[in-house]
């Protein structure tokens, strides 16, 4: 935690000592960084999507975050500067799909009207080895070959 708390400015850390600022994190026994992006529209901000595992009453609990942090480079060191983070609540599961990702895929979907049909299949595909840098024209042909030969045995 100590590196984590070196990358925080004076700015946000306002003068509390790094034990201060580690009893709040007590509970918390994981932290995993689901999307993380530079926002494209304003200079030295970090969209960010994390989840959390914590500790309560002996009982594993998951929360979820969205926001951005802000950050500046001081001294040649980049450090977090000023995030607006908020819990999100039962996120849906495209909550867990990439900003640039999702608008990618709208796009798609709007030029392939039969994207839909085929949608379940590409996802299929997508988490099979190998499959990870498919791009989207690659998942949807392989999916419309599968849903197609699929098809045609069951005639």
């Amino acid at each position: 935690m100590e590196k984590s708390f070196e990358l925080l400015s004076d700015n946000f850390v306002r003068g509390y000592s790094f034990e201060q600022w580690a009893w709040g994190y007590r509970p918390l026994l994981d932290t995993t960084i689901v999307m993380i992006n530079p926002d494209k529209k304003i200079i030295n901000r970090i969209k960010v999507k994390l989840s959390t595992k914590d500790l309560a009453d002996d009982e594993i609990v998951y929360k979820y975050f969205e926001g951005y942090w802000d950050v500046q480079q001081i001294n040649g060191k980049w450090l977090l500067w000023d995030p607006e983070i908020r819990e999100v609540k039962d996120p849906e599961p495209d909550w867990f799909i990439d900003y640039d990702k999702r608008k990618e895929v709208e796009e798609f979907a709007k030029t392939h009207k039969d994207f839909g049909k085929y949608r379940p299949e590409m996802y299929k595909i997508s988490l099979e080895p190998g499959s990870e840098k498919l791009s989207l024209q690659e998942l949807y042909d392989k999916a419309k070959e599968r849903v197609e030969k699929e098809g045609a045995g069951k005639k």
